[in-house]
C-alpha cells in the first residue's frame, strides 16, 4: 500500500516459477492490473508458459519448459478450465516493454520527437533499444546468454547518444558489470531475489526527477533481502529423482521415459 492513491506499479516480468507461490503472486498481479494500479510487462518465464499452452492449443499436448515452468504450468492445468483461460489470455495480451517520454517543460508527450526524457521499461538486458524495430525476442530473453555471456549493459551505455537515447530499466539477470555497479544508462532491478538476493523498488518520481541525460548518476532503489534461494528448494524437491537416478546408476533399478521425457517410471532391477 501506499499513501497516493493514484501510485502504481510496474513488473518488469518473471513474477513466476522459482518459487512455491508463482501461481499467488501472478493472481496479485493480475488483479492488479485488473484494478489499474500497475502495468505488467512479459518476462521469458511467463513467455516459456505461454508457448507451452499455444502449443497445447495447436497440438493436443503440452509443450516442453523448464524445470521451474513446468512446476508452474502444472499448477495452473490444476486450476478450474476458465481459470486457465484467464491466466493465458492475460499473458497474451502483456506488451513487451514500455515506453516514457516528457517534453523539456516537465510534461508528458506522446510524440518521441518532443522527448528530451525518454524511458524505456524491458525484461531482458540489450544492446540497443528502439521502439520501433527492436524485436520482441530481444527485449523478453535479452542479448546476453549463458553459453555466450556478454556485457550487454557496457554495450548499452556506451551506445548512448549514438544508437540508444532511453535509459533503460529491466529485470531478467543482475548487472552485467562484473563489479555489480549499473552502467550509468541501464538500471537492473534483478539482484538474485530468487536465490537469497535481495527484491528491487526503484521509485519512478525520483528517477525521472533527477534524470537528466547530460548529467545523471543512478538513484537509490529501496531493496528487501530475500529469505527463499531456489537452489536449496530444488534440491530438496528433486531428492527423490536424484536418488533414484544414483540407483540407476548403481543397475538398482531400470527405468522408462515417455517421448518427450516428461514422464518416468522407474522398477527395481
Amino acid at each position: 500500500t501506499h499513501s497516493d492513491p493514484e501510485r502504481k506499479l510496474l513488473f518488469v516480468g518473471d513474477v513466476v516459477d522459482r518459487g512455491p507461490q508463482s501461481i499467488e503472486v501472478l493472481n496479485l498481479a493480475m488483479e492488479l492490473v485488473k484494478q489499474k494500479k500497475a502495468f505488467f510487462i512479459i518476462g521469458n518465464h511467463e513467455a516459456n508458459i505461454l508457448k507451452a499452452f499455444l502449443y497445447k492449443e495447436k497440438n493436443q499436448v503440452m509443450g516442453r519448459a523448464s524445470v521451474s515452468s513446468n512446476e508452474t504450468i502444472a499448477k495452473i492445468l490444476a486450476l478450474p478450465e476458465e481459470k486457465q483461460k484467464e491466466i493465458i489470455n492475460f499473458l497474451r495480451t502483456r506488451p513487451h516493454f514500455l515506453v516514457y517520454w516528457e517534453d523539456k517543460n516537465g510534461n508528458l508527450t506522446q510524440q518521441e520527437h518532443e522527448a528530451y526524457k525518454k524511458v524505456a521499461f524491458v525484461h531482458a538486458d540489450i544492446k540497443y533499444f528502439n521502439p520501433y524495430t527492436i524485436l520482441k525476442e530481444e527485449v523478453v530473453y535479452g542479448n546476453s546468454k549463458l553459453h555466450s555471456p556478454q556485457d550487454t549493459d557496457k554495450n548499452y551505455s556506451s551506445g548512448f547518444g549514438q544508437i540508444n537515447d532511453y535509459l533503460l530499466v529491466r529485470g531478467h539477470i543482475p548487472s552485467t558489470n562484473p563489479q555489480k555497479q549499473d552502467y550509468p544508462y541501464v538500471i537492473s532491478l534483478d539482484n538474485k531475489q530468487a536465490f537469497s538476493g535481495e527484491m528491487c523498488l526503484l521509485p519512478f518520481d525520483k528517477l525521472i526527477d533527477q534524470y537528466d541525460p547530460g548529467n545523471y548518476s543512478i538513484p537509490h532503489m529501496v531493496k528487501q533481502k530475500c529469505d527463499f534461494n531456489y537452489d536449496y528448494y530444488l534440491n530438496k524437491e528433486k531428492k527423490l529423482l536424484t536418488n533414484l537416478k544414483k540407483l540407476s546408476d548403481q543397475k538398482l533399478v531400470t527405468f522408462k521415459a515417455n517421448e518427450d521425457n516428461s514422464l518416468f517410471i522407474y522398477k527395481y532391477s
